[in-house]
């Protein structure tokens, strides 16, 4: 018990350091006047919107999902996935286990993935990531904070009952691309981007960095 609370202390901790540089990240953005962070009413509309002007034939499947941030893994999509799919999400997120409005975790950190009951487990490394399915299943999608998995099978190392205590919610766009993400992402950046999500994630693919083992 006290390992998995200094476990939710330190998810605290980062989550306290995460939103003091979101803080001065938004007093520059005012200064400079790049746009403010998007209510998931606007992620929605704002990509509904450009995905509807994407070229015939670029986007094989698109749809939104929104689940609490409390829901223990996993969540079922209802979107199947076939092995060799070229697939991208984009997301928005803020959890929290404190009542204290500037302890958060972000998508960034909060959202991992897999393809099946069984497939490997994925996370992306910003609030866009782009990936080829190794096998069929449905997709399926975790908060990760507070939860923990305690293998690769996706059991929970964190007890419920703090699960049910994070609040906050995740707003996610699957895409399934016909043909490279990259090639998808590109004809879509031609008809505009929504807070720069597009461009990011653009540019991740083409600088990709190699994680450590």
């Amino acid at each position: 018990m006290t390992e998995l609370f200094a476990h939710v202390i330190n998810g605290l901790n980062v989550g306290s350091k995460l939103s003091a540089r979101a803080f001065g990240s938004k007093l520059s953005q005012r200064r400079i006047g790049i746009e403010p962070e998007l209510t998931h009413e606007e992620f929605r509309n704002r990509l509904t919107r450009l995905f509807k002007k994407a070229p015939d034939g670029v986007v094989k499947e698109c749809c939104f999902l929104d689940f609490p941030a409390s829901r223990p893994p996993w969540y079922q999509t209802d979107m199947g996935v076939q092995a060799g799919d070229r697939v991208t999400t984009m997301a928005i997120a803020r959890t929290y286990l404190s009542r204290a409005p500037d302890a958060w975790i972000g998508s960034h950190f909060q959202l991992w993935m897999r393809v099946g009951a069984k497939g490997a487990i994925l996370r992306g490394t910003g609030n866009t990531h782009s990936f080829v399915a190794m096998e069929s299943g449905e997709l399926r999608l975790a908060s990760y904070f507070p939860d923990e998995s305690s293998d690769q099978a996706g059991r929970l190392a964190t007890l419920l009952e703090i699960c049910s205590q994070v609040t906050g919610d995740l707003s996610i766009v699957v895409v399934r691309w016909n043909g490279s993400s990259l090639r998808g992402l590109r004809a879509l950046a031609n008809f505009g981007d929504v807070q720069g999500l597009v461009r990011t994630e653009i540019n991740r693919l083409c600088n990709p960095v190699d994680l450590p083992d």
